[in-house]
């Protein structure tokens, strides 16, 4: 899954949509998975030694958990005004999982 998920999130290709079900569906509802797509996103800045990048987008992931009580949603659907609406999970443990992990492998940036 490539990181253009993260940087344009509005830039989807017809090949990327859903593929047709017999039931109504956002056609991006798949792709909405931003947990893994971060995790993919950190793990890039950390290859490409993008510190600021990954250190921001790592405030970016607290300030959202800050803002749900300390919780983080299972999906995070993009909006036209840029802003996201939160899915329907609302306690999800895939994204402190990955903060934990994202934090210490990077210790030099975050613990400095």
């Amino acid at each position: 899954m490539p990181t253009q998920l993260v940087t344009q999130p509005g830039s989807y290709a017809k090949w990327e949509y859903n593929e047709p079900v017999p039931f109504p569906v956002e056609p991006l509802y798949d792709v909405a998975a931003m947990g893994r797509v971060w995790y993919l996103e950190a793990t890039a800045c950390r290859r490409m030694k993008a510190w600021d990048r990954l250190a921001e987008s790592a405030r970016q992931v607290c300030q959202v958990g800050k803002a749900d009580g300390g919780y983080w949603r299972d999906r995070y659907h993009p909006r036209s005004d840029g802003t996201v609406a939160p899915g329907a999970v609302q306690k999800y443990c895939e994204y402190p999982a990955i903060l934990v992990r994202v934090v210490l492998i990077n210790r030099q940036v975050f613990c400095a």
